[in-house]
């Protein structure tokens, strides 16, 4: 597990799932382990997802129906270092 990951509060249980197993989209606790290795810095939401996710065809219904939802919920249990807004459609992450 990385300092960031540790300072952030992931769990073994987010760990293993989320990094080890590959399945961060199953809790918020998988997804913020997840999201802890990624850069501070500014993000497109759709573009966020498809790096996540690889090549994978689906990231549009993935972002839209998955990913949306777990970077609300990042955004309201840690607003001190992510912020998710989604105004008009046009959805921005800052990593902080």
């Amino acid at each position: 597990m990385t300092k960031r990951q540790k300072e952030l509060g992931v769990t073994e249980f987010g760990y293993e799932v989320g990094i080890k197993g590959g399945n961060f989209l199953l809790n918020i606790e998988a997804f913020l382990a997840k999201m802890a290795t990624v850069k501070k810095g500014e993000y497109i939401g759709l573009e966020l997802t498809k790096m996540l996710l690889g090549d994978d065809c689906c990231a549009i219904v993935k972002h839209e129906y998955d990913v949306k939802p777990l970077l609300r919920g990042l955004t309201a249990i840690m607003p001190e270092h992510f912020c998710y807004t989604d105004t008009y459609d046009l959805d921005c992450l800052t990593v902080k």
